[in-house]
């Protein structure tokens, strides 16, 4: 058997598996599309479920955490998660983690929340913030006024100028 039929075999083995699993994971249609796209993704974490044949309230419950996490990561750019959905997705991992659910998964879940960077919800910083924007905006004005006034100043240039090429032309 070649490689590429290894690897086949192995896909639809997980697909096989998760379709026997899917009808009695208690999971809501609003989900399911995003469990299936994880597992797309993460087909390790089928593996998580199969050989150990959790209970199946542990498997819905991991199953609805994992489809949570992966719709709020998947429908929010990773700089725009509020400080509570970040909080809610640690929550999420943390009960995960308690079931031994998948630790590579896991780990791409906080790597992702890593990439947040802190949001910064410090008053001083905010003012400091505003009032350096302030400041670049009234630079902007009066940089957009001074180019407006070398403008006028070249129009009249050329002007002038051709009006002295006209003098010595005739």
């Amino acid at each position: 058997m070649c490689e590429c039929e290894a690897t086949t075999s192995i896909q639809d083995a997980e697909v096989e598996a998760y379709t026997s699993y899917k009808g009695m994971l208690e999971i809501s249609e609003e989900n399911l599309a995003y469990l299936e796209a994880g597992l797309k993704r993460h087909p390790q974490v089928l593996e998580w479920l199969i050989p150990k044949r959790r209970r199946t309230v542990l498997a819905s419950t991991s199953f609805t955490l994992f489809a949570e996490v992966t719709r709020l990561l998947r429908t929010t750019r990773r700089c725009e998660l509020r400080q509570d959905v970040r909080d809610y997705i640690r929550d999420c991992c943390t009960s995960l983690q308690a079931l031994a659910f998948d630790a590579s998964w896991l780990r791409y879940v906080h790597t992702c929340l890593d990439e947040c960077g802190p949001i910064i919800n410090n008053p001083l910083i905010i003012q400091q913030t505003e009032a350096k924007a302030s400041s670049l905006k009234a630079q902007l004005e009066s940089l957009k006024n001074e180019l407006a006034s070398f403008e006028a100043s070249l129009v009249s240039l050329h002007h002038h100028n051709s009006r002295l090429y006209d003098f010595i032309e005739s």
